[in-house]
């Protein structure tokens, strides 16, 4: 949404080592994270204001949801993260 940045990162809870990715949320609401090692993850949808738009009424959100990633192919994940005031 206007005035927001929605970030999501990774972090691996199945191992000792580690494993931090992060990439924004484009203008379709899609991200990658390439890279990740198969394992459990907690995955956070983070939105924040965007105050280099200007002033926002947004106030931070989060959402957090665990995901298993294969060793090998990719997963596609649905985050739903409610904005309203």
């Amino acid at each position: 949404p206007d005035g927001a940045r929605l970030t999501v990162t990774a972090n691996r809870t199945d191992s000792q080592n580690l494993i931090f990715k992060s990439a924004e949320v484009d203008s379709r609401g899609r991200f990658t994270l390439a890279g990740l090692v198969g394992g459990e993850y907690q995955l956070t949808l983070e939105a924040v204001p965007d105050y280099s738009k200007g002033p926002s009424p947004l106030l931070p959100r989060t959402l957090s949801q665990k995901v298993m990633v294969p060793p090998t192919g990719e997963v596609t994940v649905n985050l739903t993260l409610n904005l309203t005031p």
